[in-house]
């Protein structure tokens, strides 16, 4: 963040170059993009099963959202072995935080499972998936003071 304000009071301070050169291209970097496909995947070839409480999802009972695993406010990058089936109001209690060390094991039980998975689509996302690190972000994320131990 503190990068993102520099560089927005250098370009303004910068006559030679227009206000869209350097912003619009970080702010097109850290856009957020729909999570419907990821969602559809998850629920095609996994349970319909909330992540952290096993709880059954029932679309229309109950709205089924996809969580970023590791925050999208550390990683900024969508990523099928990073998502996971929720509730809103979990989604929305879990916020940026991290999950309890208990949830690393069952994410990667779980894209073990997704790695074997015929359809082209999950094929690719998981071509360069590695659990190692998985790990290391978390413990990037743990570092850089992103709250751990989180549970429902």
């Amino acid at each position: 963040m503190n990068n993102y304000e520099l560089t927005k009071f250098i370009q303004s301070r910068n006559e030679s170059h227009s206000d869209e050169v350097i912003i619009n291209h970080i702010e097109n970097i850290t856009k957020r993009e729909s999570l419907i496909e990821y969602r559809e995947l998850l629920l095609t070839y996994s349970e319909p099963r909330c992540f952290y409480t096993n709880a059954t999802l029932v679309e229309g009972k109950s709205k089924v959202v996809v969580d970023h695993f590791i925050p999208w406010s550390f990683v900024h990058s969508g990523n099928l072995w990073n998502f996971v089936l929720t509730t809103p109001s979990l989604n929305s209690r879990k916020g940026s935080k991290l999950p309890s060390n208990e949830y690393i094991n069952k994410l990667f039980q779980r894209n073990e499972l997704l790695t074997n998975v015929k359809d082209q689509n999950v094929r690719e996302e998981f071509a360069k998936y590695k659990e190692s690190t998985v790990e290391k972000l978390y413990g990037y994320a743990e570092i850089n003071g992103f709250q751990t131990g989180w549970t429902p």
